[in-house]
C-alpha cells in the first residue's frame, strides 16, 4: 500500500467504526430526560461529522486510485458538463432550479451555459473611464474583434487569486469568461500566457434562449463590428496599455492581468459565499462541489493529526534524472508519473523555477495534444516583459480547475517542462517490442 494510502486509512477507519458504533448505542438508549435530549443530540452530530469523514476518506482513496492508473479525476468528470467543448456546441450548463431560485438575485446575473452577445464598439466605449476600464477592469485591444459576436458564458468570476502580491483571494464582481476567449497578445508584444479574456456583463446583452439561431451562431458574427464616433477603443487601449516608448525589455505594459488587484476587493477566509456562489452560477455541478468539499473536510482532519493531504507528490531521489524529449505544438504528449516528476524537483518543488503544482497531479499518465511554445509572458505585479530562460509547454484543454483555490475560475493555461512531459509515439514503440 502506498504511504499516503496508509495515512487515509488511519482517518477514515476509526471515523467509521465511532460512526457505526455511536449510532447503535444512540439507537438502543433513545432519551427520556431534557439532558439525555442534550447528549443524544450531541452524540448525533458527533455521528455525522465522524461519518462525513468516512465518506470523505472513501472519495479520497477512490481519486488517489484514478491518480494511480492514469484515469479521469473525479472532480473534472463530474464536472464535464461544463467543459469548454460541451459548452462551445450548447451541450451542459443546466443549473439546479432550486439553487437559482433561493440565493438572492441571481435570476438576474449571467450563469454558465447562457448565451450572450458582445455589444457593439461604441457601446463599450460609452461603459469606460479615461483609462478604458470598466470598476478598474480594462478593456483591452485584443477583445475588439469579438464586438457584436455570439458567445456562451464558460464561467462566472465571483473572485480571482492573487498569488504574486498577497497570495489571498479577491472579490471581483459582475464578470465573466467567454468559452474559448483567450488573449492572443497581439496588443501586448505576443505575450504567450493566453489569459482568458474577463469580459463585464455591462459589455454583454443576453440573448433570449427562444432565438432561432441561437445555437448556430455562437462564435460567429452576427453583426458588421462597430465603429464608434472619435477615438476607438482600440486607439485609447493602445495608448494605455503601452504607454512607454523605450525598448521593449524596458516597457511596463498594463492587462487585465496586471490590473486584477486594482479591480477587486478583499475577501475574508471566513466567508463562506465564495464557496457557493460557484455552485449557484453553475460553475461547478453538485456532485463536483460534493466530491471538492468532501476532500477539503478530509485534508482539514489530516491537518489536525499531521497526516499526509490529498493530492500529494512523494518525493523522488535527489540524484534521480529523467531525460528531457523534444516535442513540438501539435504533437501528442503523455504527462510522466507523478514518481517520476518528483525525480525533477529541487527541495521547493520546482523545475528551473518553475513550480509543479499539486493541481497538476490530476493530469499525470495522461494524454494531451502540446498546443504552444511559451518563451514570454508579461508579469503581473511589474507589468514587464518576462523572456523565459527555458520554454515551457501548454496542453490542450488543460488548464488551472481552482478545486484546491475555493473554486476560483480563472482557468490560466498550465506551464509544463519538457522534462515532465514525453512523447506518446514512445509508448507505441514499447508495446511494439513487447508484442514481438
Amino acid at each position: 500500500m502506498r504511504s499516503q494510502r496508509r495515512s487515509y486509512l488511519k482517518t477514515c477507519l476509526p471515523a467509521a467504526i465511532l460512526t457505526l458504533v455511536g449510532c447503535i448505542q444512540l439507537a438502543k438508549h433513545p432519551p427520556v430526560s431534557p439532558t439525555q435530549q442534550f447528549v443524544g443530540a450531541v452524540g448525533w452530530f458527533i455521528c455525522f461529522l465522524s461519518g462525513a469523514v468516512a465518506v470523505a476518506g472513501f472519495v479520497v482513496f477512490w481519486r488517489d486510485r484514478a491518480f494511480a492508473r492514469g484515469h479521469e479525476d473525479l472532480f473534472l468528470r463530474f464536472n464535464r458538463s461544463r467543459s469548454e467543448r460541451n459548452l462551445a456546441v450548447g451541450v451542459g450548463g443546466r443549473r439546479s432550479r432550486f439553487l437559482v431560485t433561493a440565493w438572492p438575485g441571481s435570476r438576474r446575473r449571467l450563469r454558465v451555459g447562457d448565451e450572450v452577445q458582445v455589444l457593439p464598439l461604441g457601446e463599450i466605449q460609452r461603459t469606460l473611464d479615461a483609462d478604458a476600464t470598466l470598476d478598474g477592469l480594462p478593456f483591452q485591444p485584443e477583445m475588439a474583434a469579438y464586438c457584436g459576436r455570439r458567445f456562451r458564458v464558460y464561467r462566472r468570476i465571483d473572485k480571482i487569486h492573487d498569488y504574486r502580491r498577497t497570495g489571498r483571494m479577491r472579490r471581483l464582481e459582475h464578470a465573466v469568461l467567454l468559452v474559448g476567449l483567450r488573449c492572443d497578445g497581439s496588443a501586448h508584444d505576443s505575450c504567450q500566457a493566453r489569459c482568458y479574456l474577463i469580459w463585464k456583463e455591462a459589455w454583454l446583452t443576453p440573448v433570449p434562449r427562444s432565438s432561432d439561431d441561437s445555437v448556430r451562431s455562437c462564435g460567429v458574427a452576427s453583426q458588421t463590428l462597430a465603429t464608434s464616433s472619435g477615438s476607438s477603443v482600440r486607439e485609447l487601449a493602445d495608448r494605455r496599455f503601452d504607454q512607454s516608448e523605450s525598448a521593449p525589455h524596458e516597457r511596463s505594459y498594463r492587462c487585465q492581468f496586471t490590473q486584477l488587484a486594482a479591480a477587486s476587493s478583499p475577501l475574508r477566509d471566513w466567508d463562506v459565499r465564495q464557496d457557493l456562489r460557484p455552485l449557484i452560477s453553475g460553475n461547478v455541478t453538485l456532485r463536483a462541489f460534493s466530491i471538492a468539499m468532501l476532500t477539503r473536510l478530509f485534508n482539514e482532519v489530516q491537518a489536525l493529526r499531521r497526516g499526509v493531504p490529498f493530492p500529494s507528490m512523494s518525493p523522488g531521489e535527489p540524484t534521480a534524472r529523467v531525460a528531457a524529449s523534444s516535442v513540438a505544438p501539435g504533437e501528442h504528449v503523455r504527462v510522466r508519473r507523478a514518481e517520476e516528476i518528483a525525480m525533477t524537483l529541487d527541495a521547493r518543488g520546482r523545475n528551473l523555477g518553475l513550480w509543479f503544482d499539486l493541481d497538476m497531479l490530476r493530469y499525470c499518465g495522461r494524454a494531451y495534444e502540446v498546443t504552444a511554445r511559451v518563451e514570454r509572458i508579461i508579469d503581473g505585479v511589474t507589468g514587464r516583459m518576462l523572456h523565459l530562460r527555458t520554454s515551457c509547454l501548454t496542453l490542450d484543454g488543460v488548464a488551472a480547475s481552482g478545486e484546491y483555490l475555493r473554486f476560483c475560475s480563472q482557468h490560466e493555461q498550465i506551464f509544463w517542462r519538457e522534462i515532465w512531459l514525453r512523447p506518446v509515439e514512445h509508448d507505441a514503440r514499447k508495446t511494439t517490442t513487447l508484442a514481438s
